[in-house]
């Protein structure tokens, strides 16, 4: 039996900072997002994303790891761009389940490893809503396809 078809996926607009301190976890990440339609920039940390975006880069939606090195980590991160920077969602992006037992009242979380699917929906999500945060931010839950032990 021949698999289903799969919907075309409409290509996404706008540019996506993608904040992960792992740099084959980044370069992944940046191809499945650039593979949606969007443009990517990428930051190693949440200084350095911060610092894009008080430079006035365009930036349309952050995808930000949680656990990072430094002085802040992405939830931390997430705060700080809601506060100062409210007109742009983040998705946060993590492989660790306590961690997104802690942040998903607050913030959309993408469990690692995602599919390209997963990552449309969740980043397409998070656009729609904007600004608009009244309603609450969700863990964003897929099937997980395999196991890695890498974050």
């Amino acid at each position: 039996m021949a698999a289903p078809p799969t919907q075309p996926v409409e290509a996404g607009q706008g540019t996506v900072l993608v904040v992960e301190d792992n740099t084959e976890v980044a370069e992944i990440t940046a191809s499945l997002v650039e593979q949606l339609g969007y443009q990517t920039l990428r930051a190693e940390n949440a200084a350095d994303a911060l610092n894009r975006l008080r430079r006035g880069d365009k930036i349309n939606l952050v995808l930000s790891d949680v656990v990072m090195p430094g002085a802040m980590n992405g939830i931390a991160l997430a705060h700080e761009i809601a506060n100062h920077y409210p007109q742009i969602p983040v998705v946060l992006t993590s492989g660790y389940s306590d961690v997104v037992h802690t942040a998903q009242a607050r913030f959309t979380i993408l469990r690692k490893p995602f599919q390209l699917s997963a990552l449309d929906k969740a980043i397409r999500e998070a656009l729609e809503r904007g600004a608009t945060r009244e309603d609450g931010e969700r863990v964003a839950q897929f099937a997980r396809r395999r196991t890695s032990g890498q974050e």
